[in-house]
């Protein structure tokens, strides 16, 4: 059933969720791709951290478009986007994007919601590196959980992550635990689905390549601790997945040059 045969009445409500700060340079790109989108039941929410850097200007110019956005001081990404989805409403279908992000192609989520009554949607996503310019496409799969099996396969990204606001119970993400607190909350959320379905399509896209990207300590004891949250035990993820471990300590190891010719030796 398509979308396009329905009243406006009936349509779920996407509500596309973003933290930004000092973003001039990618957040006005992220707005276009979800204005030029052609499905038109979105609510676009944006929270910056108090941004010095002509971020708010943008914000000003796409006010008519924008339903819900705000700038003050928070406490990180996390928080800014836990405050951001306080104010999506009860049962609507959230899409986490960051400012330096863009929307692709929502209809055939649409499609699936309407089709399939789903309150989880997985989605492939698609990576564009800032360097080279060069996109790949990052493989999403849907398992029945994350487990100490598969929990270093990362089968989840949240620009292809979309959810429904239960009208109760609701808990966002957890700031605490890191800078995989969005790893966190997908499994936690899958956990507690009523229906999920993946769909194998492009949905967003994201930069990859920047100093964010490559792995570190803090992206290390993050895992930990998204781990212990959801009672996994970190020595059998590593039994499980060794080599997957492997790669992640080279890259703590490995000048940022070397993993960059390592990247492009396996992506020819």
């Amino acid at each position: 059933m398509s979308y396009k045969r329905m009243s406006a009445e009936e349509l779920p409500l996407i509500s596309i969720v973003v933290a930004v700060f000092n973003g001039v340079d990618t957040v006005e790109k992220l707005l276009s791709s979800v204005i030029e989108c052609t499905y038109k039941n979105l609510d676009l929410i944006i929270m910056d951290g108090g941004s010095t850097d002509g971020t708010l200007e943008i914000l000003e110019k796409y006010n008519g478009y924008i339903r819900y956005w705000r700038s003050e001081r928070d406490g990180g990404i996390y928080d800014a986007l836990n405050k951001a989805m306080s104010f999506c409403e009860v049962g609507s279908y959230v899409l986490v994007l960051g400012a330096d992000d863009k929307l692709l192609d929502i209809q055939p989520v649409i499609d699936s919601i309407i089709r399939d009554s789903a309150d989880v949607l997985v989605t492939n996503v698609q990576q564009r590196d800032i360097k080279s310019n060069v996109t790949t496409v990052y493989k999403c799969f849907l398992p029945e959980d994350i487990t100490n099996y598969n929990f270093l396969s990362f089968p989840l990204h949240h620009q292809g992550f979309i959810f429904r606001i239960p009208e109760v119970d609701f808990q966002g993400f957890c700031p605490e635990l890191g800078l995989h607190s969005d790893y966190e909350f997908m499994a936690r959320t899958l956990r507690t689905a009523r229906h999920a379905v993946f769909i194998d399509v492009l949905l967003s896209e994201y930069s990859t390549g920047g100093a964010s990207d490559y792995f570190s300590w803090k992206n290390l004891r993050s895992l930990g601790c998204v781990a212990r949250s959801l009672g996994l035990s970190r020595v059998r993820i590593v039994v499980f997945s060794p080599v997957r471990f492997l790669r992640m300590l080279f890259k703590l190891v490995l000048p940022i040059g070397c993993i960059d010719l390592l990247r492009r030796f396996f992506r020819s």
